[in-house]
């Protein structure tokens, strides 16, 4: 009775529920669907066979459908955006536009004095600098009273600990 059950609940999800293969490839847009696909290979079989008034307008259709589907993609993500945190919505506009997650440290090989990694440090900030206009040195007469002299601090003071109350 149990294979008779079994047998009979296979036979009509093989009806109802066919197995379908679907091919992906890792290149693929997120937007790209199966009907799509089905276009651009018959457009490519046009293309193959030499039949130039049918390939224009498999290509013509492929375009089209091309932009629908990414413009239908594009606006169901970004209206889901709207209802994220920061870190959710970053997180999901990195995904959306297919973003590498950089380690922002994988450049700092630096073997040396921490004087000279000051020094890589600071040329690196005046390169990206070079187009600004140089400082004015007279302007920095008006400036120079400009500051509390509580904020500054001299390169002799040690740091001070402050014991909180318990």
């Amino acid at each position: 009775m149990v294979n008779y059950f079994y047998s009979i609940i296979l036979s009509l999800l093989d009806h109802y529920l066919p197995i379908i293969k679907i091919t992906k490839n890792s290149t693929d847009k997120p937007w790209v669907t199966p009907s799509f696909r089905r276009l651009i290979r018959s457009r490519q079989r046009a293309f193959l066979s030499g039949d130039v008034r049918r390939y224009n307008c498999l290509r013509n259709r492929t375009q089209r459908m091309a932009s629908t589907l990414r413009t239908k993609y594009f606006t169901a993500n970004v209206e889901q955006l709207h209802s994220c945190d920061p870190y959710q919505w970053w997180t999901k506009t990195q995904r959306m536009l297919n973003l590498k997650q950089a380690n922002s440290l994988t450049n700092l090989q630096f073997q040396g004095t921490p004087d000279k990694l000051a020094a890589e440090i600071n040329e690196f900030f005046v390169s990206v600098s070079n187009h600004l206009p140089k400082v004015d040195p007279s302007i920095l007469v008006d400036l120079h009273n400009d500051y509390c002299s509580d904020f500054t601090i001299e390169s002799t003071q040690r740091r001070l600990q402050i014991a909180l109350p318990v």
